[in-house]
C-alpha cells in the first residue's frame, strides 16, 4: 500500500470512529469489542474497498485481521444493505462524511 492509499485509510477510519463515537484505538482494537465498534469496523472496512480499491488482504492488515475476516465482513454489510433502508442511510452518510475528509485541503 503507498503512503497516499494509508493516509486516506487512516483519515477515512478516524471519520468511521468519530461517527459512531470511537476513538480510533477502539475501532482498530483487536478484540471485538461493543456490537457498535464492531458494525464501525465492518463499515470502515467496506468504506476502505469502496473508496480506495483495497483489497481484502490490505483491508485485513489495516485493522490487524484475516482476509477472510474482512470478507465476511463485507459480506455481512451486503446482507444488511439489502434488508435496512436506515443502515443504508448511515452508510451513504459515512460515506459523504469520509469524502469530505479525504479532500480537505489541511
Amino acid at each position: 500500500m503507498n503512503k497516499r492509499k494509508i493516509e486516506e485509510s487512516v483519515k477515512i477510519c478516524q471519520s468511521v470512529a468519530n461517527h459512531f463515537g470511537l476513538t480510533g484505538e477502539e475501532l482498530l482494537c483487536k478484540t471485538r469489542g461493543s456490537d457498535g465498534a464492531a458494525r464501525a469496523r465492518m463499515i470502515a472496512a467496506w468504506l476502505l474497498r469502496k473508496r480506495l480499491g483495497l483489497g481484502f488482504v490490505e483491508v485485513g492488515l489495516v485493522f490487524g485481521r484475516s482476509h477472510s475476516t474482512i470478507l465476511r465482513a463485507v459480506e455481512r454489510l451486503g446482507r444488511e444493505w439489502t434488508v435496512s433502508a436506515g443502515f443504508r442511510a448511515s452508510v451513504w452518510e459515512l460515506l459523504t462524511e469520509s469524502e469530505r475528509e479525504l479532500y480537505r485541503q489541511d
